[in-house]
């Protein structure tokens, strides 16, 4: 009897022990998936499978039978799912009035990537049919968002060059002049824009005339720059569809920032079709 008794004891130790082991690794597992995955991402991944596994593991250890820990485990974990989804809804909710509140009011600044911050604008509007106010930003105005890009009180595009990828050129009618898609970046880029836009034109004429004929036309540096900047906004948009924009922020060729959670899970499981009736304002939608 006494040897039965030790022995039942030892198997009671052992289970125990794979039941703390299995336990842990879990425990650890749910801490470093949200240290590893982004937070919307970690927090489905644990709603889904770790918390329906830790909550079978902790009902099983207590009536030590499969099938009714199965089925009490699911309507616990149901029952939780019934609370958790409204209060997340509710803070996702929250979260994307908040930003849609920001976006109405707080100023919208577009910079280009190409392996690095290279041009951007500050714009009020981002209907680029409509010739909206915006301001260049100097190289050290991109530089200071770069280093506090989550900065509140303002909404920053970062938009790559793969995004312009299907547009081969522009045309600037104002100067009768076409851009290819790779002539438009060499001039957002140039310290000297007038110069190079005055090379491209077909015109026989002497540099220093078609320079004061763009300047004329077209305005400063600066202005040249946003000119064809704003243009290749407006001809991707025409070629591609008012639904495109949305796909390259799917993507990840688009990013926002401050980032919001909202916005990170609407971008990933919300369907293009639906995506804009929550998103304010995106170019072309």
């Amino acid at each position: 009897m006494e040897e039965k008794k030790e022995i039942n004891f030892e198997k009671v130790q052992k289970r125990s022990l794979k039941f703390w082991i299995v336990i842990s690794i879990l425990l650890v597992l749910t801490i470093l998936i949200f240290f590893i995955l982004p937070l919307w991402m970690a927090s489905i991944l644990l709603l889904v499978v770790l918390l329906p596994v830790i909550i079978y593991l902790l009902i099983y250890r207590w009536i030590n039978k499969k099938f009714a820990s199965f089925i009490f485990a699911f309507s616990v974990w149901l029952n939780i799912l019934i609370l958790i989804i409204p209060i997340f809804g509710g803070v996702l909710a929250l979260d994307l009035m908040d930003f849609s509140k920001d976006f109405s009011h707080d100023p919208k600044y577009i910079i280009l990537n190409d392996g690095g911050l290279f041009f951007g604008v500050r714009i009020k509007s981002l209907d680029f049919s409509k010739n909206p106010d915006y301001k260049v930003l100097s190289k050290q105005d991109i530089l200071d968002i770069q280093n506090d890009i989550g900065q509140k009180g303002r909404i920053v595009f970062i938009v790559n060059k793969e995004v312009f990828r299907n547009v081969n050129n522009i045309q600037i009618e104002e100067a009768g002049i076409s851009l290819s898609k790779d002539e438009v970046f060499e001039i957002l880029k140039s310290d000297d824009p007038i110069d190079l836009l005055a090379k491209k034109s077909p015109v026989a004429l002497s540099g220093s005339f078609i320079k004061d004929q763009i300047k004329q036309k077209l305005g400063s540096e600066d202005q040249v720059k946003a000119f064809a900047f704003l243009k290749l906004m407006e001809t991707t948009i025409e070629r591609e569809g008012p639904k495109y924009f949305l796909e390259e922020i799917q993507n990840g060729n688009i990013k926002i920032y401050p980032e919001r959670t909202s916005l990170k899970i609407l971008i990933k499981l919300v369907p293009i079709d639906l995506l804009g009736n929550f998103l304010p304002e995106i170019p072309g939608v």
